[in-house]
């Protein structure tokens, strides 16, 4: 393989890449940043949204829409 087509097949792969992942793993940090300002900030946050079952729903449920819930 010379340098052209590895540089086409970059490009290629570069215009075909699936940036929902980013977007839903972007709004994941955003909606747990906020839970703990307002609960660093006083607010009534529930113990259980920072226990370890719920980082185990967020990254199944991360990972459901990042394959749009399929295999």
């Amino acid at each position: 393989m010379n340098e052209e087509q590895f540089k086409s097949r970059v490009r290629e792969r570069w215009d075909n890449r699936d940036d929902k992942g980013r977007y839903w793993m972007g709004a994941i940090f955003l909606i747990v940043g906020g839970l703990l300002f307002a609960r660093a900030s006083g607010a009534a946050i529930p113990e259980w949204v920072f226990t370890w079952p719920m980082i185990l729903i967020t990254i199944g449920l991360f990972l459901g829409l990042r394959h749009g819930f399929k295999s």
